[in-house]
Order: structure tokens, then sequence, then C-alpha cells
């Protein structure tokens, strides 16, 4: 009956403020994976340095049926002649769910409520593990305090991963939450130190999605973008900044291979300053996010950021509100916007019901 069509139609309007996820792509049934080649791919170039801790390889076969893909992919893509011994592929196993950690929260792409929840956590700390503003951060601090913020998620995380190697072997294995598309909710032994160092390279591969780059010294950080406020029509680059851009998270875009090398290279520097830090080398995560993940003042709105090549190319497929301006309450802000919407389709449901009872 007709009453199905609308009550699909507001049904999917409703849903439709789980907005698309930001950043580049996690493995999922419908999506390849950035994430997880950049960081699998960077942990090959330093799979036989002898600085690796000794690990040790917990028992059950949960993680070992999940890793079990990740060596038929490194065989598929030439990176090894035969299969990885069990204690590498259980580092390069926590490496992996760790950089999907930020994106997923151990659930499954596949639920977008919490894909929603994740995206738009209004805490400054949950958009600066993604390297992109948080709400508060408007023009003409925003970018330097995202960069900030940034630095200090990737110091966090990598600190974690430095500290709890110090632990004795059998105690640096934990459980992690994980997911498999349309599964339930499980957790999974991983080697924390990897998995913490996993969120780290997440925060630190963002960072190239979601910042226009110095054109000559990519690890000099411009502008960053906006994800928070571009989904809804209050936005304003001059004072909100450019907005969070679909097209610069496609890592295999042809036109951003100068960034996707330089993240390919960011993230084999990171774990090999972290390899640097188990040798005893006190400044190298210093020397790492200063030569990766520093801002640069200079570039505005007002000046079309210097003319910066990498604009245009954020520019292209921006997220920008998912629904009209007639639809949207313009007193309401953030999150009262989503409530907003939820009343209208909750009276238009009412309506539809009592002309349904009527017609009987």
């Amino acid at each position: 009956m007709w009453y199905h069509g609308w009550i699909l139609a507001i049904a999917v309007l409703a849903w439709m403020q789980a907005v698309p996820a930001k950043a580049y792509t996690v493995k999922s049934g419908f999506t390849e994976g950035c994430h997880e080649r950049i960081t699998a791919e960077a942990f090959m170039v330093l799979l036989d340095d002898p600085r690796w801790p000794e690990v040790v390889v917990p028992g059950g076969n949960t993680w070992r049926n999940l890793a079990r893909p990740l060596n038929q992919w490194l065989f598929d893509q030439a990176l090894i002649d035969e299969a990885l011994p069990e204690p590498q592929l259980f580092v390069l196993f926590s490496l992996v769910v760790g950089a999907r950690s930020p994106d997923t929260d151990g659930r499954s792409v596949s639920d977008l409520s919490s894909q929603r929840s994740i995206n738009l956590d209004p805490r400054p700390e949950a958009q600066y593990v993604h390297a992109i503003r948080a709400a508060q951060d408007d023009e003409p601090e925003g970018s330097q305090n995202t960069v900030t913020g940034t630095r200090a998620s990737i110091r966090q995380s990598f600190s974690g991963a430095a500290a709890a190697s110090l632990e004795p072997a059998e105690e640096q294995i934990s459980a992690a939450p994980f997911t498999l598309d349309f599964y339930n909710l499980f957790h999974v032994e991983v080697w924390q130190p990897g998995f913490l160092l996993g969120e780290a390279a997440h925060t630190l591969q963002d960072s190239f999605s979601h910042s226009i780059r110095d054109e000559i010294d990519l690890g000099q950080i411009l502008h960053v973008l906006n994800y928070v406020d571009a989904v809804y029509t209050h936005f304003n680059e001059s004072r909100d900044g450019i907005a969070h851009s679909r097209h610069l998270d496609r890592c295999d875009a042809a036109e951003l291979r100068e960034l996707r090398d330089a993240v390919d290279l960011a993230t084999e520097d990171l774990l090999d300053a972290f390899l640097r830090t188990q040798a005893g080398d006190e400044s190298a995560l210093d020397d790492f996010v200063d030569e990766w993940v520093t801002f640069q003042e200079g570039c505005t709105f007002e000046n079309d950021f210097c003319g910066n090549k990498w604009v245009v190319e954020a520019r292209k497929d921006p997220t920008s509100p998912i629904l009209p301006n007639w639809m949207i309450c313009s007193a309401g802000v953030g999150p009262a916007r989503a409530t907003w919407i939820w009343a209208m389709a909750a009276s238009i449901l009412v309506v539809l019901a009592a002309r349904r009872l009527s017609a009987r």
C-alpha cells in the first residue's frame, strides 16, 4: 500500500543521519581497506628487522582464522614467498586490527548506528584521532589547534605501545573488540604494543587525507579539513575550514599518488621510530612527529591557501549536508537537528497510522 512507501522513505531519511564514514576506508564486505594495506605494506618493509621484540603467540584459533587472509593477501601482492611465521603474523594482525579500530571501535562497518556515533562524536579527542577538526576548531586558530591535537593523539598511542612493550611478554597480550560484517561484536587476542601502534598509524594516515599538505615538504600541514560541521547547513568554509573530501580518501587515485607515496613512507617511519625507541633512542618519537606532523602558518582562506595544488583535489567530492535546507530546523544546532528529524518522522508516522485506522 501507499503508506508502506512513506514509512520506508521516512526510515531511510532517519537512517541517513548515519552519515558516510570519513577517512581512508577500512576493509568491509563492500570496500577495500586503505588503512590495512598501507599498514601491512609498511610492516613488510621492516619485517626482518632484528629490533622487533620477541612476541608470545596466544593459544586459540580465533586470531589465527582472522589472520589467515593476511597471509593470502601478502602472497597475492607478491610481498612474501612463504607464509609468515606465527609471531610475525600475530604482530601484523595486531597492527591491522589497531589501524581499523578508530574507524570501527571494533564494530562492523555495516553497523550504521555505531558508525554515526563514531564519526560525529563531539569530543575533540575523538576527532583528533582522525586528524580532523573538532566542532570548536574555527579559524583562524582551528588548523593549528587540530594539528596540535593530532600530534597529541599519535603521541598517546605511540607512548602506550612503547610502555606496553616493557611489560612481561605474557602480559603484552590483550583482547580487542572486533566484528565481521553482519556478525555480533566479539573479542580477539592482539599484541597490545602492535594494536596501539596501529592506532597511531591510523591517525598519521588520516592526517594526509584530512589536510592540505605543503607542495614541497609533505611533512608540513597548511590547513585541516572539517567533517563535523560540513554535514550541516550551518557550515561556513571561511570559519570552519574546507569540507572533508571523499576524493582525498581514495588512497589509490592516480592524481593523489604523491600523497600516497608520502603516507607509505611516513607509516614506515612510524614503525621505525617504534623500533628505535625499543633500542633506547629517546628522541625517536619527537623526531618523527616533527618530521611528519607539523603546522605551517600563512596559507588561509583569505589568500586562497597560497594557491596550493592540493586544494583543487580537496574540493572534489566534498562532504555536504545530507538534508535540504527546508528540512533543517534553523533554530537547532548539531545533535539537536537530528532530534528534530526524528520528531518530524515520528509525527508523520502517527498521522499515517491514524489515517490507516480511520480507513478501516
